[in-house]
C-alpha cells in the first residue's frame, strides 16, 4: 500500500500544464509518436490500483497514422494483475454516449518489479471519438479485466490532456 501511495504522490508531482502532450521520435526509424503525458485517472481511498489513459498518435510512416488509447495499469502483488484479455475491454462513456473500444489484450506486457505490477493495453480509436472525450462535460471510464472492473471518472486535469492532445494533433493536423 505503502508503494501505491508514493505512486500516486509521485504522478501528482508530475503533473503539469506544460507535459501535457508530448512527443517520442524513434531513434532508428525517425517516426513520431505524439501522447498525452501520464494522464492518470483519479482515485479516492483506499488506493487498490492506478489507472492512466492516454490518447496517442503513432505514425506508420512520415505521412500516415494510427490513433490508440493506451491503458496501463499498476497495483502491487496483493491486488494482482487485471489480466485484460482480447475483444471489448474499455468502455468510454462521454455525455452519456457509451463507446466501446478493442484490444489484443495485455498478455505481451504485464510486468513485475519488487511489488508492483503492471501491465498495458492498446486499443485502436478515431479522431471523432478523440473529439467525443475532449468536448464532453462527463466522461467515465470503464476497463474490464478477468479480475474485476475499473471504474473511473475524468477530472478537470483529464479534459485538459484531451483537449490539448485533441487541438495539437487533430484539429490543427501537425
Amino acid at each position: 500500500m505503502l508503494l501505491l501511495i508514493l505512486l500516486i504522490a509521485g504522478a501528482a508531482g508530475c503533473s503539469s500544464p506544460d507535459y501535457q502532450v508530448a512527443t517520442h521520435v524513434n531513434p532508428y526509424t525517425g517516426l513520431r509518436t505524439d501522447v498525452t503525458a501520464d494522464n492518470m485517472l483519479a482515485v479516492e481511498e483506499p488506493v487498490r490500483e492506478l489507472v492512466w489513459l492516454n490518447a496517442s498518435r503513432v505514425f506508420r510512416d512520415f505521412k500516415n497514422y494510427d490513433y490508440f488509447f493506451e491503458v496501463h495499469f499498476e497495483a502491487t502483488q496483493e491486488r494482482g494483475f487485471m489480466e485484460i484479455t482480447p475483444g471489448p475491454s474499455l468502455k468510454i462513456t462521454a455525455d452519456g454516449e457509451e463507446l466501446l473500444f478493442r484490444t489484443s489484450g495485455s498478455q505481451n506486457s504485464r510486468k513485475t518489479e519488487g511489488d508492483l505490477l503492471s501491465e498495458d493495453a492498446l486499443y485502436p480509436t478515431t479522431e471523432e471519438a478523440i473529439q467525443k472525450i475532449a468536448s464532453a462535460n462527463e466522461v467515465s471510464v470503464q476497463i474490464q479485466g478477468l479480475n474485476g472492473v475499473i471504474q473511473r471518472d475524468f477530472t478537470e486535469e483529464n479534459f485538459r490532456r484531451f483537449e490539448e492532445f485533441f487541438r495539437q494533433y487533430i484539429l490543427n493536423r501537425r
